[in-house]
C-alpha cells in the first residue's frame, strides 16, 4: 500500500503536470468565450448605434442639402442687393453728373446773359453813333442846301428876274433828258449861244451833287434807306433850285458883255 501510495503520488503529480496546462488552456478559452459573449451581447447595441449613426448621417446630408438651397437663395439675395446698390450708386453718380451739368448750364446761361447785355449795350452805342452820324449828315446836307439856296438867292438878287420872249424860250435840259425832244434839239441846245452858260450850270449841278453824295455817302443799308428818305423829302427843294438855275442863264448877260460894259464905263 505504501508503494501504491508512492506510485499513486507519482502518477498524481504526473497527472497534475498534464492536467494543469489543459486546465489553463480551458480557463483561457473560457475567458475568451466570456469576452466574446460579452462582445456579442453588445452587438445589437452596436448595430443600433450604427443605425442611429446612419440616420444622423442622412439627417446631416439633408441639412447639407437644405443649407445649399439656403446658400443659393442667400446668394440670389446678395446679388439682388448688390444690383440694387449698384443702381443706387449709378443714380447717385448720375445725379452728381446732372448737378455738374446744371451748374455748367447755369454758368453758360449767366455768360450768355452777360454777353447779351454787352451786345445790347454795343447795339445801343452803335445806334447812338448811327443817330449822331445821321444827325451830322442831316446837318451837313442842310448846310449844303442852305449854301446852295444862298448862292441861288445871291444870283437872283444880282441879276434879277427878266422876262423872256415866248419865241426865244428854248428847250430845257430836263425836257431833253426826259426825251421830250430829239437828239438834234440837244445838239442845237449845246451849239447855241448859251452853250457856255449851260455847261457852267451842268458843272455846278454836278459839283453840288458830288458834294452832297460825298457828305451823305451811306455806310450801311440802314443809313442808306434813311438817306434815301431824306433825299426824297428834299427833292422838291432841289427841283426849285434847279429851275432857278435853269432860268438864270437866259437872264444873265454874257461874260463878254460885262467886260464891254466895264470898258465903256
Amino acid at each position: 500500500m505504501h508503494e501504491n501510495q508512492v506510485t499513486l503520488a507519482a502518477q498524481a503529480e504526473t497527472t497534475d503536470q498534464r492536467v494543469r496546462p489543459v486546465l489553463e488552456r480551458c480557463n483561457a478559452q473560457y475567458r475568451a468565450i466570456n469576452a466574446l459573449y460579452k462582445e456579442l451581447w453588445t452587438l445589437p447595441k452596436v448595430l443600433e448605434g450604427l443605425a442611429s449613426f446612419q440616420q444622423s448621417l442622412r439627417a446631416i446630408c439633408d441639412d447639407i442639402d437644405n443649407l445649399e438651397v439656403l446658400l443659393a437663395e442667400r446668394n440670389v439675395e446678395v446679388e439682388a442687393l448688390e444690383l440694387e446698390r449698384w443702381k443706387i450708386t449709378q443714380q447717385h453718380k448720375l445725379e452728381e453728373y446732372r448737378q455738374i451739368k446744371r451748374g455748367e448750364l447755369q454758368r453758360l446761361e449767366k455768360e450768355m446773359q452777360a454777353k447779351k447785355k454787352q451786345l445790347e449795350k454795343e447795339l445801343l452805342k452803335g445806334e447812338e453813333r448811327e443817330k449822331k452820324k445821321l444827325e451830322e449828315e442831316e446837318r451837313k446836307y442842310r448846310e449844303a442846301c442852305e449854301a446852295a439856296f444862298r448862292h441861288s438867292m445871291e444870283e437872283f438878287k444880282k441879276y434879277g428876274p427878266q422876262a423872256i420872249p415866248r419865241a426865244q424860250v428854248k428847250e430845257s435840259l430836263e425836257q431833253i433828258s426826259l426825251g421830250a425832244v430829239s437828239d438834234s434839239d440837244l445838239e442845237q441846245f449845246l451849239g447855241s449861244d448859251d452853250e457856255d452858260d449851260a455847261e457852267d450850270l451842268i458843272g455846278e449841278d454836278e459839283r453840288w451833287g458830288h458834294k452832297w453824295e460825298a457828305d451823305n455817302e451811306p455806310e450801311d443799308a440802314g443809313t442808306n434807306s434813311e438817306s434815301e428818305k431824306e433825299k426824297g423829302s428834299n427833292d422838291s427843294e432841289d427841283t426849285e433850285e434847279e429851275e432857278d438855275k435853269h432860268q438864270a442863264p437866259s437872264e444873265r448877260p454874257a461874260a463878254g458883255e460885262d467886260d464891254e460894259q466895264s470898258t465903256r464905263q
